[in-house]
C-alpha cells in the first residue's frame, strides 16, 4: 500500500487536519505545543472552558471517539493518530 513513506504521509495528513482545526476552526479549544515539537501520533488539546470537559468527552464517545481522555495529570484531551 506505499510501505513506511505512505503512512507516514498518512499521518501527517491527518494530523495537519486536527491541528489545523484546533489553531483556525476551533475557538473552544487550544493547543499549547510549539509546532516546531509537534507530533504526528499523540496531539494533546484543552477545552477553554475545563468545567465542559467532561461532557465533551460523554458527547464525543457517543458520536464515536474514544480515547481522547488526556493524562490522568496533565488533564485535557488527547487524540491519538496511530496508523493501525
Amino acid at each position: 500500500m506505499g510501505g513506511i513513506d505512505h503512512y507516514e504521509k498518512l499521518a501527517a495528513e491527518r494530523a495537519a487536519t486536527l491541528y489545523n482545526f484546533l489553531d483556525k476552526a476551533a475557538p473552544a479549544f487550544v493547543n499549547n505545543v510549539d509546532p516546531k515539537l509537534r507530533s504526528t501520533m499523540n496531539i494533546p488539546f484543552t477545552v477553554k472552558d475545563p468545567t465542559i470537559t467532561d461532557g465533551l468527552l460523554n458527547d464525543l464517545k457517543r458520536a464515536g471517539f474514544s480515547g481522547l481522555k488526556g493524562h490522568r495529570s496533565l488533564g485535557g484531551l488527547r487524540a491519538s493518530c496511530y496508523n493501525s
